[in-house]
């Protein structure tokens, strides 16, 4: 009986299931790959660093980390209807100040004059994307009071 139930789990065919039903919860991935964010800032000497968000935020990374990444999302999403594109931008180009300010704030001897989002896609499943040449610039803020 043991053997039917798991047989039932593994085959593709339905018909081939019967009396069991073909259940894949977590059998296939989406088509489409993800797009990872890479946050960096350039100091005034052209040195580029990760800026990455939990330490900045380790208290409140849910109320400054998520929504970066969800205005990024909407912000950079072709298909999006370009006013509601540019409402996005706008508050994803606002959430990228703030997050540039506070790590100046933060790192006082690595203070940056511009931030940029980079974008890849990656793969659901797979290895991870670090090939420099895959990610492309999204966008490139210079900070209007840079040291």
């Amino acid at each position: 009986m043991l053997g039917a139930v798991l047989a039932g789990h593994i085959a593709q065919d339905a018909r081939a299931t019967f009396p069991f039903i073909d259940w894949r919860m977590y059998s296939h991935t989406p088509a489409d790959p993800i797009n990872v964010l890479r946050i960096e800032g350039v100091g005034a000497d052209g040195s580029v660093s990760r800026v990455e968000l939990l330490p900045l935020f380790w208290l409140h990374s849910g109320r400054v980390g998520l929504p970066v990444l969800v205005e990024a999302r909407s912000a950079l999403d072709p298909h999006r209807d370009p006013s509601k594109r540019r409402k996005h931008r706008d508050r994803f180009e606002q959430l990228l100040r703030f997050v540039a300010r506070r790590h100046n704030e933060t790192y006082p001897s690595q203070t940056i004059e511009s931030i940029r989002v980079r974008i890849a896609p990656q793969p659901v499943v797979g290895p991870r994307v670090e090939d420099e040449a895959a990610f492309r610039t999204a966008a490139d803020l210079r900070l209007e009071n840079a040291p």
